[in-house]
């Protein structure tokens, strides 16, 4: 560990503290001026210097591994996208019964009710597909419940603070691919979709998975103690 400065954006300096460890690279942090008077070079920052946003910086994967972490992200955006589109307002195929009908102005009484009985079988079909189809009620609250699971599971491989500085760019990714559907979705020249309520739902459940990632990461730096006590491990290099 060693003393430097750094810009205080106002053409001024201010002091800050340059360490590294064995398991994550260098860092460099603007601290205060009871941490510049306590520290010791050639030992470990006090207690004073050490904020939890420091440690969620100093852990987070994205600086210490970004192609893994990227790759990270994205298998997890996937398994989450797959899971959507088959949970979420799911409907198989529903083959249009029938021939073809002839036009208006050419259907007979026996058209008409060639007409009808497709118009029953296509129902009947409907009714099968629904009742073969999955869908979750409440996408927002499942999202949340399972934003927390994989962050607890992600915690208990990769330790506290590496998941929570990879759960916080992940809810990035997440939102900002949401914020570019629904811009899509809204454009007067947007793709022909003939029911957007499958859409909104999945993207409410995404958006619920989002949240809980970036609202743990935020109350991971707001809570001291576990941060520094149960701060990450090393990423399998």
């Amino acid at each position: 560990m060693r003393r430097t400065t750094v810009s205080d954006g106002a053409g001024g300096t201010r002091p800050a503290l340059i360490w590294e460890s064995d398991r994550y690279p260098t860092q460099q942090r603007a601290v205060s001026d009871q941490c510049w008077d306590e520290v010791t070079i050639g030992e470990s920052p006090p207690d004073s210097c050490i904020s939890p946003l420091s440690v969620f910086f100093e852990g987070n994967a994205y600086g210490r591994a970004p192609g893994l972490a990227l790759a990270g992200s994205l298998i997890v955006i996937a398994g989450l996208l797959w899971f959507a589109l088959r949970q979420i307002a799911w409907l198989p195929d529903v083959p249009r019964p029938g021939s073809p009908q002839p036009p208006d102005t050419d259907r007979g009484p026996a058209d008409v009710i060639q007409m009808m009985r497709a118009v029953d079988e296509e129902k009947g079909a409907q009714a099968v597909a629904e009742a073969a189809g999955h869908d979750i009620e409440h996408p927002v609250p499942v999202g949340l419940a399972v934003g927390v699971v994989l962050v607890a599971a992600l915690m208990l491989l990769f330790g506290y603070g590496t998941t929570l500085g990879w759960a916080a760019v992940t809810a990035l990714i997440l939102f900002g691919g949401i914020g570019i559907v629904e811009l899509l979705l809204t454009l007067p020249t947007r793709p022909h979709v003939a029911d957007l309520h499958p859409a909104a739902m999945r993207m409410l459940f995404l958006g619920g998975v989002a949240a809980a990632f970036l609202g743990l990461a935020i109350a991971g730096t707001l809570v001291r103690t576990p941060l520094l006590d149960l701060h990450g491990v090393a990423w399998p290099l």
